[in-house]
């Protein structure tokens, strides 16, 4: 389900011309390794370590956001 949205998304995205297809490769690798990190770190030291990671990065973000449109 989360593939077949996320799929969809990309294909209106590059027919409206939204892609900024010089940050792909590097969004793509940047993603790729989050994920590996991630992943790795949970397996190691368990999600009590990743879950406030998660939240600050997300705080930050909403922050970077709200305040630097």
């Amino acid at each position: 389900m989360i593939l077949a949205m996320n799929g969809t998304s990309a294909v209106i995205f590059i027919i409206n011309g939204f892609v900024l297809w010089e940050l792909v490769l590097p969004m793509a690798l940047a993603q790729i390794m989050g994920a590996r990190l991630g992943s790795n770190l949970v397996m190691t030291r368990g999600s009590g370590l990743v879950q406030p990671i998660i939240t600050a990065v997300t705080v930050a973000v909403a922050l970077k956001l709200l305040f630097f449109p």
